[in-house]
Formats: structure tokens, C-alpha cells, sequence
């Protein structure tokens, strides 16, 4: 016979097995409409070349850590999502500038294009271009 504790501990154990289990499905969701969003936009290594050398930027999101591991972009510069807005307020850009963002499996990458592209920014030049795997042919 369990005890009323033992009872009450495997209770809240379900309850938030259940939170947790539900909260990973809604993720798994936003990751399957991210991904179907950009997983037909690949560009080419030359388009990521020619907007880096027109003034655009390619914006690796990924920490110091993912960054180092491979898949940098050419020219990409590495400013972790922790520091994405410090970078965002003292670089030189305008919002017609192409700004090319991608993350280690493209969800930070979507949640900076998503707040680039609406107010108060309106940035219309900012693409996710999804995850560094993808480009891995584009290395510097």
C-alpha cells in the first residue's frame, strides 16, 4: 500500500510530465512551420558572397561554442542571440539593408526575423536562411 506523500509526489511527477510533454509537442510544432518556411529559400554560396560584399551582413546567432564546432558562412559574423540587440543598436545599417540570419537549427534565426520584419523595426531586406548544416559548403 503507498503512502499519501509517495501518492501526492507521483501525482505532481504526472502533472508535469504532462506540462512538459505538451510544451515539447507545442516546440516541435513552431519548429515544423519554421522549418517549412525556409527549408525551400537555400541560397547559393554566391548570393551569401554578393550580399556580404553589397554592405549586407550574414548574422551566425549561434553561442561561441556552436560557432567554433563549423558551418560558418562566409564572412558571417558570430553575434550570439544573448547579444543580437547590443549588435542591432551600434552597427551601421538602414532597413533596406539585407540582413541574412541563421542559428544552429533555425528557430533563433526565426525569432529575430519575425521581430526585424514587424514594428517598430519594419526591416524589409531580412531573411532567415535557416541553419548553418545547410551552408556548410559556404565556409570561409
Amino acid at each position: 500500500m503507498m503512502s499519501k506523500a509517495f501518492e501526492d509526489v507521483m501525482a505532481s511527477f504526472y502533472r508535469q510530465s504532462a506540462k512538459r510533454i505538451a510544451h515539447n509537442a507545442m516546440k516541435k510544432d513552431r519548429f515544423n512551420k519554421v522549418y517549412g518556411k525556409i527549408k525551400g529559400s537555400k541560397y547559393h554560396c554566391d548570393d551569401l558572397k554578393a550580399a556580404h560584399d553589397n554592405g549586407g551582413f550574414i548574422i551566425d546567432l549561434r553561442t561561441p561554442e556552436e560557432y567554433s564546432s563549423g558551418g560558418v558562412i562566409y564572412n558571417a559574423i558570430n553575434v550570439p542571440l544573448e547579444h543580437f540587440w547590443r549588435w542591432f543598436v551600434s552597427s551601421a545599417h538602414n532597413e533596406n539593408t539585407q540582413i541574412l540570419l541563421y542559428s544552429k537549427n533555425g528557430m533563433d534565426s526565426q525569432t529575430v526575423f519575425e521581430e526585424l520584419t514587424s514594428a517598430p523595426y519594419n526591416y524589409t531586406n531580412v531573411k532567415n536562411i535557416g541553419d548553418a548544416i545547410w551552408y556548410s559548403e559556404c565556409s570561409h
